[in-house]
């Protein structure tokens, strides 16, 4: 019957000369059949708008939420105000290195141009600096002034893992470290045909997947620009050529101790790595 009044037309039926609201039935108690199908229709839509809205605040099933967002491990787009760029000054192309560790003393309170200058005097008096050859290792200017680092793999030590050089980057990431790495551009799709071969870089950032695996590394490249992302897969293997085996240093900012380059969910990383 329910479902009856609810499809039947609101005008009089042909049998009657009087509108329906007009005509009662013995049973009705007083409703007319135009009203029973008012009340009928209100009460359905009633029901369906309580269960559409229980239906929209019910939870979701239970799994991994996924974000609308990729997440972010350091601080490009704030280090990206210290870079600077190499390939206009005469003089300086192969000073990579150079302008790598200058722009990271920026970033810990020095002069810029007034320490790229005084590196390349130190670099060419002591041997470690060439205008036409580039730089041997890393470390030495920071050294000179006391500016505390951790070194990392080297082409004298046993091979390392490309997941345990990745954590170990990641773990200075996380710590608020500055790593600067050398690699072999040649294995950068970028760079891939130019002349440009061992290079330096300043590693500010990794971005993740949402499901916690590293994507891109974000860097400062003095040849290219301030906040750089390069594939995981061609940076690791540019990184770990048989020339540097994932040599790096990492910087400390002992100036503020307390401060952390996280900025979005960090990715936990195995203590053994």
């Amino acid at each position: 019957k329910f479902w009856a009044l609810l499809a039947a037309p609101l005008h009089a039926t042909p049998h009657s000369p009087f509108p329906a609201a007009q005509r009662k039935g013995p049973g009705d108690r007083g409703k007319t059949r135009h009203e029973q199908q008012h009340l009928y229709r209100r009460i359905f839509l009633s029901l369906l708008f309580v269960l559409l809205l229980a239906r929209s605040i019910l939870p979701v099933e239970a799994g991994r939420a996924q974000p609308d967002f990729e997440r972010l491990i350091g601080s490009p787009g704030r280090l990206s105000a210290y870079w600077h760029d190499q390939r206009w000054t005469a003089g300086d192309e192969y000073a990579c290195a150079l302008y790598a560790q200058a722009a990271v003393l920026e970033a810990l309170g020095y002069n810029f141009e007034r320490e790229l200058a005084d590196m390349r005097a130190l670099g060419q008096r002591d041997g470690w600096y060439s205008p036409q050859s580039g730089t041997i290792g890393l470390g030495q200017p920071l050294r000179a002034k006391d500016v505390p680092f951790e070194v990392f793999g080297s082409p004298i030590v046993p091979p390392i893992s490309p997941a345990r050089a990745l954590a170990r980057l990641q773990r200075a990431l996380l710590a608020g470290r500055y790593p600067l790495v050398n690699l072999d551009a040649q294995r950068l799709s970028y760079y891939h045909g130019s002349a440009i071969r061992w290079h330096t870089l300043w590693v500010t950032g990794m971005r993740l997947d949402a499901a916690g695996h590293v994507i891109t590394i974000i860097a400062s490249d003095s040849y290219r620009g301030a906040a750089v992302e390069y594939p995981v897969d061609e940076f690791m293997a540019a990184w770990g050529s048989v020339e540097f085996n994932y040599y790096a240093i990492f910087v400390e900012d002992s100036r503020r101790a307390e401060k952390r380059l996280v900025e979005i969910d960090p990715v936990r990383i195995s203590p053994a790595l």
